[in-house]
């Protein structure tokens, strides 16, 4: 690990030393009005050779070291990480609601509602359904089942709704 930092701040240092040599190559040639084509080749060789070898010295080093794939994986943790917590929270949230919402349901009481099965289950299936629909017939006999099958753990109230004259739910 150290010897990639010296190497990066070395490439950080030498490259501005490069960069300002080629500067002051080409100002001195510019200020001498000659034009010199060898120190020109000269001149794009080093640009040529600085920007092809200083990329791949860096990526030589980097996996070399490994140092790419643990940031690639950090990455791809932390990206996991916030995932994980965003549903979480959505769970959170989701479940807060259902607590909230089943403040709001009616208690299920002998006196006012036709149950089957035992009154006092800890579960109650309260099945809103209309007479008049054929979907409804249809589901009559699975609460029913329902409760058998739980021996005494749910119950099931039936809610029905009735129709005017003009056919619209009471």
């Amino acid at each position: 690990m150290h010897k990639t930092l010296r190497l990066v701040r070395f490439i950080s240092y030498i490259t501005p030393l490069m960069l300002l040599t080629m500067l002051s190559l080409s100002t001195a040639h510019a200020q001498q009005g000659s034009s010199n084509q060898a120190t020109d080749e000269l001149e794009q060789k080093i640009k040529k050779d600085i920007m092809e070898q200083l990329p791949q010295e860096i990526m030589k080093v980097l996996l070399q070291q490994n140092l790419l794939n643990r940031q690639i994986e950090r990455g791809i943790d932390d990206y996991f990480r916030k995932q994980q917590q965003a549903r979480a929270t959505a769970l959170e949230k989701q479940e807060q609601l259902a607590r909230d919402k089943a403040k709001n349901v009616r208690r299920v009481m002998e006196s006012r509602d036709h149950i089957y099965g035992n009154p006092n289950a800890p579960v109650s299936l309260i099945e809103y359904a209309d007479f008049e629909c054929p979907f409804c017939k249809q589901f009559d006999a699975t609460p029913k089942e329902l409760v058998d099958a739980y021996g005494g753990k749910v119950n099931w109230v039936p809610a029905y709704h009735r129709r005017s004259a003009s056919n619209e739910l009471i």
